[in-house]
């Protein structure tokens, strides 16, 4: 029998809820971690394929290797294998093959983010534009100092950072890219990022003396629909519903919720994932989540029977075919400029090769098996995630084809293909917090910090997860980082009452 009281409830099993879940056991706490999918891990997904290769879904690197607690930890803890894959870039023009450094490319690339960096960064926040107008702006400003093979091409070298948010430049901030603090290498996990996730859950097993918690303390497939406060009694009720539709409540005086901002931003009830709040959320908290998008990084994993591909590089980025608009553009001399959007379009039907940016990982490199990582932004990450291979895999071919100097003809079919599916899962909804033009980020992040007013204002509920940290923000680590700073506020206010 299931007990229903609880100290407190984490909402959410990913890495920030599981982290949350241990620093309250170890503090003695009473702790119920509730989990609506039939998996633990949340973004977390390491999947076996059927060669026996882990690949992972979710995460995949420890980024920030300069200050990465979780990283140091694993490497302490001595079962998980990393390899830092940021070494050889080929860049890959349909036209042109491989761009190499004759073409001079990378240093008016570098340029352009230094504009981003220095001009754009200090932009008010009504002034904010798309990377794409920046870019633009850039090109108006220097084509005096420029090629016309620089103007075709550099601007589509840019869109790399569609690569780190998995927005298109479209939607991207220039404002807010421009001020991305990731500092340090990064180190791609071979052997599952579970492994880091099992070494948690191990560690919660060890604190709590036994290994039967799954099912006890941590309960898969309860989908959380209604948090409600009693003013008299001061609990908080979180009613969930199971998968055969079975409606169970907790109670508990302290709340942990992990759940994605993406999710949280629900207001249609009818919406798988949605969450009613009782008294509602405050408007302050409400208001900011309308300030924020997701981002929709996608991964496509293509297993073949033998290497085909260069294997002295660990990334391929092929770059789009030139946006003649952009000449256009610059040759008006006026003030011209591309919509900034807030939502990319959906793809009805398959992209033409080279109209969307793709950047290949060696999995090779790392791993020894004839395995190459797709890494896509929007729109094409969803429409990849909600197709079959037919229709997709004209997109990839001919750049296989280009990174292998090799016809079409001579590609072969992948024997296996994994892909994501966040875009598209109701308790995700993206990959991770993104940073569209006229985003206020930074608001968010301080307002579900602080999560004041919430309920009767005394800090019962708090709020985890990638999103909510400025160092590490979209990571594992600060998702996993938030868990410590969360909890200690919830540990303190307990023992507060105990005196």
């Amino acid at each position: 029998m299931t007990n229903n009281k609880h100290t407190a409830i984490v909402i959410g099993a990913g890495i920030s809820g599981l982290k949350s879940c241990i620093e309250l056991s170890k503090n003695g706490i009473d702790t119920l971690m509730l989990e609506a999918r039939d998996r633990l891990g949340g973004r977390l997904h390491t999947v076996t394929t059927e060669s026996g290769l882990k690949v992972d879904l979710g995460a995949s690197w420890f980024h920030d290797c300069l200050y990465n607690p979780l990283l140091k930890k694993s490497l302490e803890k001595g079962n998980v294998e990393i390899y830092f894959d940021n070494g050889k870039l080929n860049v890959h023009d349909k036209d042109i093959g491989v761009v190499d450094d004759n073409y001079k490319v990378r240093p008016v690339v570098d340029e352009m983010s230094d504009y981003l960096q220095y001009v754009c960064a200090q932009m008010a926040h009504s002034d904010d534009m798309s990377v794409k107008n920046a870019a633009l702006r850039y090109l108006k400003d220097k084509k005096n100092t420029l090629t016309e093979c620089q103007i075709k091409l550099a601007p589509q070298l840019l869109r790399y950072y569609e690569m780190w948010i998995g927005s298109s430049w479209n939607m991207l901030s220039a404002r807010l890219i421009a001020s991305d603090n990731h500092q340090g290498r990064d180190a791609m996990v071979t052997n599952g990022y579970r492994t880091v996730y099992d070494n948690e859950l191990e560690e919660l097993y060890e604190i709590m003396g036994r290994r039967d918690l799954v099912g006890s303390q941590i309960l898969r497939q309860k989908v959380v629909f209604k948090i409600e406060f009693n003013d008299r009694t001061k609990e908080i009720a979180v009613h969930t519903r199971d998968y055969s539709g079975k409606i169970e409540t907790f109670f508990c005086e302290y709340l942990v919720c992990s759940v994605p901002l993406s999710v949280l931003q629900l207001q249609d009830k009818k919406e798988q994932g949605h969450i009613e709040w009782s008294p509602p959320l405050p408007l302050s908290l409400r208001n900011k989540l309308q300030g924020i998008t997701y981002s929709q990084l996608g991964k496509v994993f293509f297993e073949f029977d033998h290497v085909f591909w260069p294997t002295d590089a660990d990334r391929f980025f092929c770059i789009p075919e030139f946006d003649h608009e952009i000449t256009k553009f610059i040759e008006a001399n006026t003030d011209t400029k591309f919509e900034n959007l807030k939502q990319d379009p959906v793809l009805e039907n398959s992209p033409k090769p080279w109209t969307q940016p793709i950047l290949f990982l060696n999995v090779y490199r790392g791993t020894g098996r004839p395995v190459l990582l797709a890494l896509t932004s929007s729109p094409l990450t969803r429409y990849i995630e909600t197709h079959e291979i037919d229709d997709f895999w004209p997109v990839f071919r001919p750049a296989l084809a280009n990174i292998a100097n090799l016809p079409d003809s001579c590609i072969p079919r992948p024997t296996n293909v994994v892909t994501s599916n966040w875009s598209v899962d109701p308790f995700a909804r993206g990959s991770y917090l993104g940073c569209a033009v006229g985003d206020l980020v930074d608001e968010a992040i301080d307002a579900f910090t602080e999560a004041k007013d919430v309920f009767d204002g005394k800090g019962r509920v708090r709020f985890v997860g990638e999103a909510l940290i400025e160092e590490g923000n979209g990571c594992a680590h600060g998702a996993w980082m938030t868990a410590i700073r969360e909890t200690e506020k919830i540990i303190k206010a307990i023992n507060r009452g105990k005196l």
